[in-house]
């Protein structure tokens, strides 16, 4: 609907009288007035020449007078357009001061790729080689990479997790080698970090990207998601609470980190010893190309963000829920049976791993020996192999209430999520979907009660009243 005009009392002002007609009106105006007053002066004059003296010289007066009333309303017509003009206009910005419209810039370049392309690959190296990217430290990153060289990184779309802000590309990474599937966790991981630096205080700003990159990475850690920050407020998790809710609290958790790599992880609960066991996937060094191409810089900073990211696991863990124990076990390779890292935290050994990954020498110096961290170094000083705390062993032998992130979930989705999300394979759902399955089953068992028959019931209605999904 159009706006209005808004109403005024002002009248329109009139036109003034163009030149010629001034002119006219001068000249008759004053010419009769002046032929009338000649014919008082004569002597003998009689009544009828006398009453047309008399209307010549009225006649010549009005004329007159019309003249000079236009003179004066043109100058008050100007001298109004110029005051009352600046008071409309700060009546109008009283109002807008009142009711403000909110600035909209314009989307960057960059913002506009990421959201539209279906190859950011190539979207982002036609912003370097067009000089519209505009963002220093990612061009730097990027082409010291070269991560978008020709055949690095399949043609993908990307997006942002809405809760933890964090870059996604979409890939079925299941079908990439090694190599592959580093590279394209790489440029993942680059676009966040970028974000991070960018995100840093000022006084970063002419600090050399090597410490920025370094400083991003220590801080993850002051990053780890409250449960105050994603969990309603009556969700409060007791020591006696159901191996579901276990689950569903640290499924919240694993949601909302925001982590610079994607963090493919497995977990098993053992509530007999309160014991929450991890299986998660770290970056080998090929994905720290963004910070040398030197291998044993890449290697140093791979090892210290694997420690890094079992710190995360475990603090956020040990000092939020009742649980006495974590067990970490880290792999580069899906498929070898043994970690790269394992490390049994508790209470006690969480301050002394949380200390190790805040040192600023912890990307130069030697990997630090830790009571809690089993590990073998090779000669060039990347992780060998080794014998874990705790397996997490498959959901048929020791741990029943076995969970799977969603991205490690390859098998195809049932037809009707398919229909429903256009999911052709459960991984393609992500972690949300998991967590939403989850949270339903706690509602479930909450209104089973303690009769069998009354449970029974609730589940053969369930059954009879929902389809099949994941």
């Amino acid at each position: 609907m159009p706006s209005e005009l808004p109403s005024s009392n002002t009248p329109s002002p009139k036109r003034p009288y163009p030149p010629s007609v001034k002119l006219f009106l001068f000249v008759l105006g004053t010419g009769g007035t002046v032929f009338g007053l000649s014919q008082f002066v004569r002597s003998q004059i009689s009544d009828e020449a006398h009453m047309s003296a008399t209307l010549l010289m009225i006649c010549g007066i009005v004329l007159l007078v019309m003249l000079f009333r236009d003179n004066g309303a043109s100058a008050e017509t100007v001298a109004a357009t110029q005051t009352d003009t600046p008071q409309e206009q700060t009546a109008s910005n009283s109002q807008d001061t009142v009711l403000p419209e909110p600035a909209k810039s314009a989307p960057s370049a960059f913002d506009l790729a990421m959201s539209r392309s279906d190859n950011i690959p190539a979207s982002l190296k036609d912003l370097i080689d067009t000089n519209q990217l505009q963002r220093p430290e990612l061009q730097e990153m990027l082409v010291r990479s070269g991560l978008l060289d020709a055949r690095r990184v399949p043609d993908t779309k990307g997006f942002k997790f809405p809760k933890n802000k964090r870059y996604w590309l979409n890939a079925r990474t299941k079908d990439f080698n090694e190599d592959q599937y580093n590279d394209f966790i790489a440029l993942e991981a680059t676009l966040n970090i970028a974000d991070d630096i960018e995100a840093l205080p000022a006084h970063y700003r002419d600090k050399a990207l090597s410490e920025k990159i370094s400083t991003v990475l220590r801080n993850i850690l002051t990053k780890i998601p409250q449960p105050q920050n994603y969990l309603s407020a009556h969700a409060t998790l007791s020591p006696n609470e159901t191996d579901w809710n276990v689950r569903f609290f640290v499924a919240s958790y694993l949601e909302n980190l925001s982590l610079p790599f994607r963090q493919p992880t497995l977990f098993a609960y053992d509530p007999d010893t309160a014991t929450l066991i991890f299986d998660t996937k770290v970056p080998a060094p090929q994905a720290f190309s963004f910070v040398s191409s030197a291998q044993n810089v890449q290697i140093t900073y791979a090892r210290a963000y694997a420690l890094r990211v079992a710190a995360v696991l475990s603090s956020g863990i040990l000092n939020n829920y009742p649980i006495s124990r974590v067990v970490i076990n880290e792999f580069v390779n899906a498929h070898t049976e043994h970690p790269i890292l394992s490390c049994d935290v508790n209470t006690t050994s969480l301050e002394s791993l949380v200390s190790a990954t805040q040192s600023p020498t912890l990307e130069t110096d030697e990997f630090p020996q830790i009571s809690c961290l089993r590990f073998s170094l090779t000669e060039d000083g990347w992780f060998e192999p080794t014998e874990s705390y705790k397996a997490l062993t498959s959901p048929s032998e020791e741990h029943p209430l076995f969970y799977a992130q969603a991205e490690a979930r390859d098998e195809a989705a049932p037809k009707d999520v398919q229909e429903i999300t256009s999911a052709k394979r459960i991984s393609d759902l992500s972690f949300r979907e998991d967590c939403g399955r989850i949270e339903t089953w706690n509602a479930i068992v909450a209104e089973l009660g303690d009769s069998t028959a009354h449970a029974v019931a609730i589940l053969k209605n369930a059954q009879q009243s929902t389809k099949n999904t994941v």
